[in-house]
């Protein structure tokens, strides 16, 4: 992820929006399907109302620590 913001709204309720840095070289319908599932898997939580997930643009930094991989089955 490139960034990741979690706004709350209520109580134990929040929203959760960000940028991913998909790795892999997918075509679009593909990746927006993928950013679907996500964005249900964290909805199926009872305390997330909402959530966004866009592209991160190649040339923003990573939250991933550098150096480091993140677990590509991760969000499968």
């Amino acid at each position: 992820m490139t960034y990741l913001r979690l706004e709350v709204v209520g109580p134990r309720m929040i929203t959760v929006v960000g940028g991913v840095d998909l790795v892999g070289d997918d075509i679009e319908p593909r990746i927006a399907v993928r950013l679907r599932e996500i964005e249900a898997r964290l909805t199926s939580s009872p305390a997330v109302v909402h959530s966004v997930l866009s592209l991160s643009a190649p040339d923003e930094p990573s939250l991933t620590p550098e150096g480091s991989q993140p677990d590509r089955d991760e969000f499968r």
